[in-house]
């Protein structure tokens, strides 16, 4: 695909070429839509009704299309239909006007510095925000739920053709980090019930952020086998029999013995 564009000047739309008769194809009747649209906000009087018309917007009536385009009406519809369906357009049609809004009027408008720059500040907002929701747990708060359909009902407007896109890798990411936290709870329960006979209670959503804390932290991060590590330690230890918790587990008095007895098996290696 090519990159880059040109400045296409309205006033083409006054030049013989242009305002020859003859049926256009779709891609003039495209460049057509563009060039008709709205450059800044205005209003208009239809009736006794002041309609304001937005930027970006072609203000007009499905026969005015026709005869512009000679094409008949029910093409220009199926024509509209098509620019919709490929999130190029939206529109409304009432009894005497149709109003087309051009969804990507904005980046259309821009230098090719501005568009540059302003896409590469979306893709990384984008990558940003993906890596944010990846951190989300599987068990979040009802908040949390309204914020992320609230985001994911803003993605739909700015580009409605990415909208599933981001939801399907939310969702996915989403579930694969919810059950790694899960899974490494299980791993801890099973163990407790191996060593006690018992399965003991788990706060889960206390627990995951714990075991995501020490995982996600800049300074010296756990990874999932340490945390598997941990566990062992602890149920081993003389503490654990006065009763088997996961928040002694992850407390930082067991951290530290499972450092200390992490650095005497290096040192036991080295020699």
């Amino acid at each position: 695909m090519k990159k880059g564009y040109i400045k296409l000047y309205r006033q083409i739309q006054d030049s013989t070429l242009y305002k020859q008769k003859r049926r256009f194809s779709r891609n003039e009747a495209w460049i057509d839509l563009l060039l008709s649209a709205n450059h800044k906000e205005s209003e208009i009087l239809v009736g006794a009704r002041k309609i304001k018309v937005k930027k970006g917007e072609v203000f007009t009536s499905q026969y005015g299309l026709a005869k512009k385009w000679n094409w008949a009406i029910g093409s220009v519809s199926n024509f509209l239909k098509l620019l919709e369906k490929e999130c190029q357009i939206t529109y409304l049609t009432e009894s005497k006007f149709t109003r087309v809004f051009l969804v990507k009027w904005a980046f259309f408008q821009g230098s090719e510095e501005k568009v540059e720059r302003k896409m590469k500040g979306k893709n990384e907002i984008e990558l940003k925000n993906l890596k944010a929701r990846n951190n989300t747990l599987s068990h979040i708060t009802k908040g949390e739920k309204e914020n992320e359909s609230q985001e994911v009902e803003n993605k739909l407007k700015a580009n409605p053709s990415k909208v599933e896109t981001y939801k399907n890798v939310y969702n996915k990411k989403k579930k694969e980090i919810g059950n790694k936290y899960v899974s490494l709870i299980s791993s801890f329960k099973e163990q407790v019930k191996e060593i006690k006979g018992y399965t003991p209670e788990i706060n889960y959503s206390a627990s995951v952020s714990r075991i995501k804390q020490l995982i996600d932290r800049k300074a010296e991060p756990m990874s999932e086998d340490d945390i598997l590590e941990l566990f062992k330690l602890y149920l081993k230890g003389e503490k654990s029999k006065n009763g088997l918790t996961i928040n002694g587990a992850l407390s930082s008095h067991s951290i530290n013995c499972w450092k200390q007895a992490k650095n005497k098996s290096k040192e036991l290696y080295a020699d």
